[in-house]
């Protein structure tokens, strides 16, 4: 099918908002791993995952060979995985936020992250990135509630938030084409 101007620029529009959003707190003051409650007033939440110095490695994690992690967990449908950046600057003591970016139908998880940026964006503003894979052939997501796509993405974010040290009032998401359906 074809995309029109508009569904473009939505989506482009989406990316950008996530990406921003992700990066930013709304203060100048704002650092990694902070959230602004008010005015003037800096909270900080913590995943499970912080206070290790180094990243928890999950059980089924692969480095690719672009550097990045593959992370694979047993769901009650079989074997699924994701990409996992973790930037330079990360010293797992300081909560980070975190995006989520899913790839469009028939695209996957290793392609999308080459053309989404996200993960080089992440790197430079500061934000841990996930790109999960999707099922079937051609991969695609089940974007019906309580589908077993959305189910794995919630095993994700567990998993992350378990071996990060994560801000969980800041997980952001976007997505492209189905990814935006799930998003």
């Amino acid at each position: 099918r074809e995309r029109t101007p508009m569904s473009t620029a939505v989506i482009a529009a989406v990316l950008v908002l996530a990406a921003c959003s992700a990066s930013k707190t709304g203060t100048p003051d704002a650092t990694p791993g902070t959230s602004v409650d008010a005015p003037g007033t800096t909270v900080a939440a913590e995943s499970e995952g912080c206070g290790s110095p180094a990243p928890v490695t999950p059980v089924g994690t692969e480095v690719d060979p672009t550097g990045g992690l593959k992370v694979t967990v047993a769901t009650p449908s079989g074997d699924r995985w994701w990409y996992q950046h973790v930037p330079t600057a990360y010293d797992g003591m300081t909560p980070w936020p975190l995006v989520v970016d899913f790839h469009g139908y028939a695209e996957g998880a290793a392609f999308h992250r080459q053309i989404s940026g996200m993960e080089a964006l992440g790197e430079r503003e500061h934000f841990i990135t996930v790109s999960p894979q999707g099922q079937g052939s051609p991969v695609h997501w089940d974007t019906r509630l309580d589908s077993i796509d959305l189910r794995f993405v919630g095993q994700v974010l567990d998993t992350v938030e378990h071996t990060l040290c994560i801000d969980p009032r800041r997980v952001f998401v976007t997505g492209y084409s189905n990814g935006a359906f799930l998003s």
